[in-house]
């Protein structure tokens, strides 16, 4: 084993030998060649995604949020960046946009991180929290948390607050509430609606699922039909988009279909959309993006036959067959997202689709408007003389040892603590309570 490991030791010196000595002279001369200098001094500089996308970020933000007038979600500053990068960039052009989420997810949050600027950012929800006790449940994307971090009740608070009654009724589902239900296929841009007041404005409720509809998405459409609720759904222009309306009109295996209204993008929006465009920069157009369908089977005729789409349609979004020895093995394509509508413009489309259709407020029959009148005045007059009953009670005295009752109470730790403290004070009341006299 030593004598292999001679052998091996010398091959080793005898082929580095002419290395080393050249090292050294380099050392000694302590100086770079003419070559290396050369390589040094010209090395041609490099346009990165990176650098052009952080140049880019403002102008792409104040496309998507219209100067910061609305919410913007992060699929949309990446549209309002790609044009730019691409026009600016040479060598890494292309990485970007194979996948978007290192833009969204990377360059974006580098960004932010950075420069931390006072920009409405929204990615879709992630997660949810739920609150013990309350049931609040808030989702966990950029504008559910910042709202809700926004509404967090302070350390102290009065011990009565002023008697404030709800004005509006309590209500679950859509009986006097709502008529109109919008399926969104884009989380994000429900909290764009909601932050611009367009639920509220049209009475509408928002619906969204991640990837195709499920089971319980189909049940409740059907529901939503049964009480005369009507259906509209938005999707992209793509064979995901055809995809989702098919699976709401027809159900599941374990959930009925349902009567729903397709808003698009068709089509014919999209050449509407770009006819609007031609005037607009280069960088403001409506965009479209390649797509690849990686099956064997031709995908226009799945949307022709099973998602009624048009010739032109199919056209559209499946272009090209790409062949391996004269066999078929996938298509390429042209496919419109939502996202590359910045939100202003996705809210003025959306609402021209709306008013065709006459969506509209809801205001109930008479009887109802009458009886909320009534429940109205009560409570008025009940609010009138409330301040007088609380200062009454914010001067009333309290059990020294009330921390030890508290979680004496029947089925702690379960309650609540304020639960158990009025659980105590129900209990003093009824003990002060003065007793009918017998006859």
């Amino acid at each position: 084993m030593s004598d292999l490991g001679d052998a091996l030791a010398a091959v080793v010196t005898k082929t580095t030998k002419g290395w080393k000595q050249a090292k050294r002279e380099a050392d000694k001369q302590d100086r770079l060649s003419r070559t290396q200098r050369s390589a040094l001094y010209h090395r041609p500089f490099v346009v990165t995604v990176r650098d052009t996308a952080f140049k880019v970020m403002p102008e792409a933000y104040a496309w998507a949020s219209s100067d910061g007038r609305y919410l913007a979600n992060a699929r949309q500053i990446m549209y309002g960046a790609r044009p730019r990068v691409l026009k600016l960039t040479v060598g890494e052009r292309k990485r970007i946009w194979k996948n978007s989420s290192y833009f969204t997810q990377t360059l974006l949050k580098d960004y932010l991180d950075r420069y931390e600027p006072a920009w409405r950012v929204v990615w879709d929800s992630r997660g949810h929290l739920v609150e013990p006790h309350t049931g609040n449940s808030i989702g966990l994307g950029g504008a559910e948390v910042g709202q809700y971090i926004g509404e967090w009740t302070a350390d102290r608070w009065p011990v009565v607050k002023p008697f404030e009654l709800e004005r509006a009724l309590k209500t679950v589902g859509p009986h006097l509430r709502y008529a109109n239900v919008l399926f969104i296929e884009k989380e994000g841009f429900a909290e764009v609606l909601e932050d611009a007041g367009f639920a509220q404005e049209y009475d509408l409720a928002f619906m969204s699922t991640k990837g195709l509809p499920v089971g319980a998405a189909c049940q409740l459409a059907a529901h939503f039909n049964r009480a005369g609720v009507r259906i509209f759904v938005v999707h992209d222009f793509d064979l995901a988009g055809f995809k989702i309306v098919k699976t709401l009109r027809e159900g599941t295996r374990r959930a009925p279909g349902a009567r729903v209204i397709d808003l698009g993008l068709r089509l014919d929006d999209v050449e509407a959309l770009q006819e609007e465009d031609q005037a607009l920069p280069e960088f403001e157009r409506l965009q479209t993006e390649e797509v690849a369908y990686k099956q064997k089977a031709d995908p226009r005729e799945y949307l022709r036959w099973e998602c009624d789409a048009t010739e032109e349609e199919c056209d559209f979004l499946v272009s090209e067959v790409q062949y391996y020895y004269a066999q078929p093995v996938g298509y390429t394509g042209e496919r419109v997202e939502l996202n590359a509508m910045n939100s202003e413009r996705f809210i003025r489309w959306l609402r021209g689709k709306l008013e065709e259709h006459e969506v509209a407020k809801v205001v109930p029959d008479r009887e109802a408007l009458c009886d909320a009148y009534r429940r109205a005045l009560f409570l008025q007059a009940l609010e009138k003389h409330a301040t007088e009953i609380r200062d009454k009670f914010t001067k009333k005295r309290v059990p020294k040892n009330l921390a030890e009752r508290v979680v004496e109470v029947e089925g702690w730790p379960r309650v609540s603590w304020d639960e158990a403290v009025w659980d105590i004070a129900r209990q003093a009341a009824a003990e002060n309570r003065p007793t009918a006299r017998a006859d």
